[in-house]
């Protein structure tokens, strides 16, 4: 067992799997792709349960195609063999079949399935794991889609696998599943970012030569407020980062990066002859090196049971798929470590004064009501609200410790709020949060101070809880760029770099056959009109829109968009072009009438330009409107839309 000196103790503690396994945990979750996260996760069970290599192996079985990922690195001629050998002869190998026909939380190793003579007898044996000198493997099977298996695999020679090997396993499976996941989710929400995004990606603000915002675009202040710049009309970005480079480099058409804790954003300023600026920005991925190692003190003041107790916490919130299932598990949890009055997750809009929070254990709707909005009028004279405004991101902080002299206790919100529900000491952590909003985990006490193995809790907790709220909050805004997608009639066809389609749907298959082009999972867009690679070199860094184009099959019109992302999967958007008529609207059961306002609809015509291009009044078109949805049987305009390009 490893031993490590304790900071602030004179005696030594032993480094327990649960506090080895918490770090490495730590370390995987600051990657920032899914491909550094599989790399990642390699590299640190490499380190928790060594031995030749470890691997991490993804195998869609249906087309038999596998990605394996390794650490330490093996060459081009290695994964060659692998792929190659596995994918002729994977059946012989018992573990792997146990694997994919058994639990998927099994950890298991060559002496558990008991068949070790006969596979020393096979081509895949011979050929490949008694060339490599191995006598042991010990494989974890991760939770995935339907038609792939995902596993992690560590290989031995000379020794093999024991109690205490499956024990940090067993331990390790349960985060690094979350962490696969939530890393997919990030991976789908660039995919649904890139399907709405313009052009190259720049987005534009225009600033007059004293800083002052004339004009920008919702997507600028979006950028903006991830380096600390509010990029609104009637603001001045003097005194930022943004501005200081914009300064530095008058005249010039230089594009330079600004980093920042969600990214990096790459800017340009031009002047005009009126002495104008226009900004434009885009975000760019954050390419993380490896990270530095904590140190064994960070969380050696846990016990055996509280690195437990911690892991727990961090597999049950790293489940949560929306910002509501985060919150109310982080609560939850939270409060069970560090128990009090209460937990709370709050987001607090200082400049609106607008709280939306959530507590454990839960409360009734009155007791929101009645304390809630108290809590928002006053919020800015909370210091740990002033305290987690001006750092962001912080680290775990007490009442007591940023108040000392109780002035707090002078203050409307300790009187109106606190007060009132005994509330007299806290400890707080702020999350992720755009500029002007504060969101924090917050344990409520009576008074009671909080200890030193609290604050080691709760900052152990941060660390984890920073990395899933990211990934969440992702993943919820993927899930909404979808639906949008998806309600305008766009079918999503995704692609991989070398042209194969690996994602479809029914109904693209039936386009794709319409217009002699194959949109199967397997198929291969090369060489057909849906597909442009960019060229060697061309802006290989950054999302390319290829410009849409329309199909004509003979009666039939299609609208196609690419999207291209520098590694894939790439992006293509496919939908009947827009041909309908009114006799064709009317075969849905709508009146003469009703078709053409279907037809306005999909035009996007509003009530009042309905009403001027029929002839009737706003309140004719309103109920119109209404009678087409009802007719329809769909809930939105939108909806109406896509039934009535449909019913051609």
């Amino acid at each position: 067992m490893k031993r490590v000196q304790q900071s602030d103790r004179d005696d030594t503690v032993d480094l327990g799997p649960h506090s080895r396994v918490l770090e490495a945990v730590a370390r995987v979750g600051t990657a920032s792709t899914r491909t550094e996260f599989t790399e990642a996760a390699c590299r640190e069970l490499y380190e928790l349960v060594p031995g030749r290599w470890t691997g991490f192996e993804e195998l869609e079985l249906d087309t038999g195609r596998s990605t394996v990922t390794t650490w330490p690195a093996q060459s081009p001629t290695w994964h060659e063999s692998y792929v190659d050998l596995h994918g002729r002869h994977g059946a012989e190998h018992p573990m792997m079949r146990r694997m994919f026909d058994g639990d998927a939380g099994q950890v298991v190793t060559w002496g558990d399935v008991g068949m070790i003579d006969q596979f020393t007898s096979t081509t895949l044996y011979t050929e490949f794991y008694a060339q490599h000198g191995i006598t042991d493997q010990l494989a974890i099977r991760l939770p995935s889609a339907t038609g792939v298996v995902a596993t992690m695999t560590v290989c031995r020679g000379g020794s093999t696998f024991d109690a205490s090997d499956r024990q940090v396993a067993e331990l390790w499976r349960p985060q690094v599943a979350n962490l696969r996941e939530l890393f997919a989710w990030r991976e789908r929400a660039h995919v649904a970012s890139a399907l709405a995004e313009l052009g190259v990606g720049w987005k534009a603000a225009v600033v007059d030569d004293s800083g002052l915002v004339l004009a920008a675009t919702a997507a600028a202040s979006l950028i903006g407020d991830s380096i600390g710049a509010t990029i609104r009309p009637g603001r001045s970005l003097a005194g930022t980062r943004l501005w200081s480079h914009v300064t530095a480099n008058r005249g010039s058409d230089d594009v330079y990066r600004i980093e920042s804790a969600y990214g990096g954003v790459d800017a340009q300023a031009r002047k005009d002859h009126l002495g104008r600026w226009r900004l434009l920005m885009r975000p760019v991925a954050h390419h993380a090196s490896i990270p530095d190692r904590p140190s064994a003190t960070d969380i050696v003041g846990l016990s055996v049971e509280d690195q437990e107790s911690v892991l727990e916490a961090i597999g049950s919130i790293g489940r949560a798929e929306t910002l509501e299932e985060f919150a109310r598990a982080a609560c939850r949890e939270l409060h069970r470590l560090v128990p009090g009055i209460w937990a709370s997750y709050n987001e607090t809009n200082l400049l609106t004064a607008r709280t939306a929070a959530y507590v454990w254990p839960e409360r009734d709707p009155e007791w929101f009501d009645q304390n809630v909005r108290t809590f928002a009028r006053f919020a800015d004279q909370s210091p740990l609200v002033r305290h987690i405004s001006d750092e962001g991101e912080s680290d775990v902080r007490t009442l007591l410790e940023l108040d000392p002299d109780h002035a707090f206790e002078q203050t409307d919100l300790y009187r109106e709020y606190y007060a009132p529900l005994g509330v007299r000491s806290q400890a707080a952590f702020g999350l992720p949060a755009p500029s002007g909003v504060v969101i924090a985990l917050v344990v409520n006490r009576d008074g009671a101070e909080f200890t030193r193995r609290d604050r080691r809790v709760m900052e152990e907790l941060r660390l984890h809880l920073s990395n899933i709220y990211r990934m969440v909050a992702a993943y919820e805004r993927s899930r909404g760029m979808s639906t949008a997608v998806e309600s305008d009639g766009w079918e999503t066809i995704l692609i991989a770099d070398d042209g194969t389609v690996i994602e479809s749907t029914p109904t693209a298959e039936e386009v794709g056959r319409r217009i002699g082009t194959g949109l199967r999972v397997g198929d291969s867009l090369r060489g057909t009109a849906l597909w442009e690679q960019p060229e060697p070199g061309e802006q290989w860094w950054s999302v390319k829109r290829v410009p849409a184009t329309s199909l004509e099959v003979e009666d039939d019109a299609f609208d196609a968009s690419l999207t291209v992302n520098p590694v894939g999967p790439h992006v293509l958007l496919l939908r009947p072009a827009h041909t309908a008529t009114v006799e064709s609207a009317m075969h849905l059961g709508l009146t003469r009438r009703q078709a053409e306002v279907a037809l306005l609809i999909v035009d996007g015509a509003t009530n009042v330009q309905i009403a001027r291009r029929l002839g009737i009044s706003p309140g004719t078109a309103r109920k119109h409107v209404e009678a087409v949805l009802a007719v329809l049987g769909v809930p939105s305009r939108a909806a109406a839309a896509v039934a009535v390009m449909r019913s051609r």
